[in-house]
């Protein structure tokens, strides 16, 4: 992907290190360059020019985040409108909706009730159990709520919006850490530039609403020119949060990203988006949050945010559950 312009010799020391306790023939084995300087692609590095992205930018060589998705561009080409698109590799694309189909088929109920709250809720707000026995302590020293705990009972007939404070309060005592995810969520981390530059139907358009969990039926926009698939919105923001929580306690940062993982994988159990979706708001998300925390402008939050993580949070001793 490009992210990075500065040699790598640091982040290369302790590979010698690794080697050298494997035994001599793996040692000996190895031969590592002093330095590795990735080629500049025609949008330039990522780390200096994702603030780029930008609805009024639509323009590969300008808006780093459409250059970084271009390998989409060899499977499918947009049309004048949402859908006068052209398959250029059908079998691929085929297989992509055929996905979430096969997965609607046989989706249990706890899995569509899953769906619906990682589709719901806030993303931000949906990864903090990712944090385990933490998850409550987290939640109340932070401030962070919800208005969605279950699946309301008139949810196929009602749309529900989380009118809860996301990831918490900025002026906790966890607020650091709060910061840092809103900051990797910023502005510039929105993937609505790249799902109208690409403009790559959702499952539904390409089948019909028998894929989409019941309950969320009323969420679907009837408005098919301004909801595009690629790449996942939801599946973006909950990395962006999971890679910021892991920076601030890389004691969980396994469980963050698997809990990451399982919403993305949740969009296309939902029928919300296919899988190539949720591919794309991995990698944006990922790049986007290299990119941020590479940025010294945020240097002191970072270091703040982990020491609020590490006095405030990981001293304390929670009884939530660890899943």
């Amino acid at each position: 992907m490009k992210l990075l312009k500065k040699p790598l010799s640091v982040a290369l020391l302790s590979l010698p290190l690794l080697l050298g306790s494997l035994g001599g023939s793996y040692a000996s084995a190895a031969t590592l360059p002093t330095t590795v300087t990735p080629t500049e692609p025609s949008w330039g590095y990522f780390v200096d020019h994702y603030k780029n992205n930008s609805a009024a930018n639509k323009t590969e060589s300008s808006n780093s985040t459409l250059g970084l998705l271009s390998e989409f561009n060899k499977l499918w080409t947009p049309g004048a409108t949402w859908d006068t698109g052209t398959k250029l590799n059908s079998s691929v694309l085929d297989a992509n909706i055929q996905k979430v189909i096969d997965i609607a088929a046989r989706r249990t109920a706890g899995e569509a009730d899953a769906a619906y709250l990682d589709d719901r809720r806030n993303q931000s707000y949906s990864i903090i159990d990712g944090l385990g026995s933490l998850t409550d302590i987290y939640r109340k020293k932070a401030g962070a709520t919800t208005t969605i705990n279950d699946v309301p009972a008139d949810a196929t007939t009602k749309k529900y919006e989380d009118e809860g404070t996301n990831v918490g309060d900025t002026s906790s005592s966890l607020g650091n850490i709060v910061k840092l995810v809103n900051t990797l969520r910023g502005d510039y981390s929105t993937t609505n530039p790249a799902k109208s530059y690409f403009s790559y139907p959702r499952p539904f358009r390409w089948s019909d609403n028998s894929v989409v969990v019941p309950s969320l039926i009323p969420a679907l926009k009837s408005d098919a020119t301004n909801d595009g698939g690629f790449p996942s919105g939801h599946t973006n923001a909950a990395y962006l949060s999971s890679i910021a929580m892991a920076y601030a306690m890389p004691e969980r940062y396994q469980e963050l990203l698997t809990r990451a993982s399982e919403l993305g994988n949740n969009r296309v159990v939902a029928g919300m988006h296919s899988p190539l979706d949720v591919m794309g708001g991995r990698v944006m998300a990922t790049a986007m949050a290299a990119a941020i925390l590479s940025d010294p402008a945020n240097s002191s939050l970072k270091k703040a945010a982990y020491q609020d993580a590490h006095t405030q949070l990981l001293s304390q001793k929670g009884t939530a559950p660890d899943r």
